[in-house]
Parts: structure tokens; sequence; C-alpha cells
């Protein structure tokens, strides 16, 4: 690997950065999705498989 990966790699904090920016990223494109999929009438689909 490149001597930057292993340098962003050594750096604690900037890996905690880039693991939190990874999963808000994650977690607000399922709330997207979570909308659209409201906003389409698929929740009664949801509830009956439940």
């Amino acid at each position: 690997m490149p001597e930057v990966v292993h340098q962003v790699l050594a750096d604690p904090i900037l890996v905690g950065i880039i693991l939190f920016a990874v999963f808000l990223n994650a977690g607000a494109l399922g709330l997207k999705w979570e909308r659209r999929r409201e906003a389409m009438g698929d929740t009664e689909l949801r509830t009956k498989s439940q």
C-alpha cells in the first residue's frame, strides 16, 4: 500500500473520523430510503409481513 495509506491508518483520530463519516452517511441513506418507501405507500406491506 502507498505510504499515505499507512500514515492515515496509523492515526486513530483520523480513522475514527472516517468511520464516523461512513456510518453517518449510511444512516442518512437509510433514512432517505425509508422516507421514499413510506411516500410510495409500502408501509402496509411491511406491517403485514412482520
